[in-house]
């Protein structure tokens, strides 16, 4: 009997010891990172583009995001929507990078370097591009995307 709770008491110990090890570790390292709330959107955006620079990608994309949805008439939702769409393409997710090149040039047409949103979405689905014995609707409108770009934007760097 007593070797018995002594056996129960050893195996349970080192798994609580664990346990609690790990939840330490988290909450620590939680302590030390420093979370700013940029309260404008002109703060979002630079906090958006140090953190492209800093490589911290994920937090760009929450940034921009945030500005987004929490500023829709500020000036620099434009470019913080163009850096979100960058931000999914960076990351090799191409659907959804389309959709926010194709959601940025319905909302900003006149936008300056809206052929720079033609292109990346016309990249976007060049990505996509699969073997050729498979569907080829990728392609298609690949080779539409680059037609329109070129067609709209002759002289365009892109």
């Amino acid at each position: 009997m007593i070797l018995k709770k002594f056996l129960t008491i050893n195996i349970h110990l080192p798994i609580a010891i664990s346990i609690i090890a790990g939840l330490l570790t988290i909450y620590s390292c939680a302590l030390f990172t420093k979370e700013i709330i940029p309260d404008s959107p002109k703060e979002l955006l630079k906090e958006g583009i140090k953190a492209i620079k800093q490589d911290q990608n994920l937090r760009a994309r929450t940034l921009f995001i945030q500005l987004v949805e929490d500023f829709p008439d500020s000036q620099e939702r434009k470019q913080a929507q163009l850096l979100l769409a960058r931000s999914y393409y960076s990351f090799e997710e191409y659907e959804e990078a389309k959709l926010h090149f194709k959601k940025f040039i319905d909302l900003y047409p006149r936008y300056e370097n809206i052929d720079r949103a033609y292109f990346y979405k016309a990249m976007s689905d060049y990505q996509r591009m699969d073997l050729v014995s498979r569907d080829q609707v990728a392609t298609k409108n690949a080779r539409d995307g680059f037609r329109q770009l070129i067609d709209r934007f002759p002289k365009s760097q892109y």
